[in-house]
């Protein structure tokens, strides 16, 4: 329904443009304060997560080269581990030094939280079920190693299609996937 009325001209002056009926119901849900605090979050883009590969680089060479290729961007280590980076006004990752060598994956810190608490070891079968685009079943398949195997599934397979390609950019070998 709101794709359905997307406004002709999408700018408004809160950088989010939403149907009325929407905001009348979220004025109705939230209250007015509410709702102007949420829409004007909703403007301010979220920032980039990234996880760089150890096999690859080290995350502080990765961010000297990063700040130093994009000097107006705000590069800095994540929260969430020793590969973690979040990249805020960085442009188009793929432009990013390391992209096409493999040195990092495109992946928001809550993904590698999860892949992370997993824990998988080399030599397990692991079985990635909402596998989405792939960047959690990369992750696991660089853990199992060449003893082990993952299997990657989806509800919608096109999603799917992106994940040999990125296993090539990343030099992961996609015998065990």
């Amino acid at each position: 329904r709101i794709a359905e009325q997307r406004p002709e001209n999408p700018v408004s002056p809160g950088g989010v443009t939403v149907p009325n009926w929407l905001k009348d119901e979220l004025r109705t849900s939230l209250g007015d304060e509410r709702t102007d605090l949420w829409l004007g979050a909703r403007a301010v883009l979220a920032p980039l997560g990234l996880r760089i590969r150890a096999s690859r680089t080290t995350r502080a060479a990765f961010l000297a080269a990063a700040r130093a290729a994009r000097p107006d961007a705000e590069i800095q280590p994540g929260g969430v581990g020793s590969e973690s980076v979040i990249v805020a006004k960085g442009g188009d990752p793929r432009t990013l030094p390391g992209y096409g060598e493999g040195h990092f994956v495109v992946q928001e810190e809550g993904a590698q939280v999860c892949a992370e608490l997993i824990g998988v070891r080399a030599g397990e079968q692991i079985l990635d079920a909402c596998a989405g685009r792939g960047n959690k079943a990369l992750f696991f398949l660089e853990r199992v190693g060449p003893t082990g195997s993952v299997r990657a599934l989806d509800l919608h397979p096109r999603k799917l299609e992106q994940l040999e390609a990125e296993a090539d950019r990343l030099g992961i070998s996609r015998e065990n996937l």
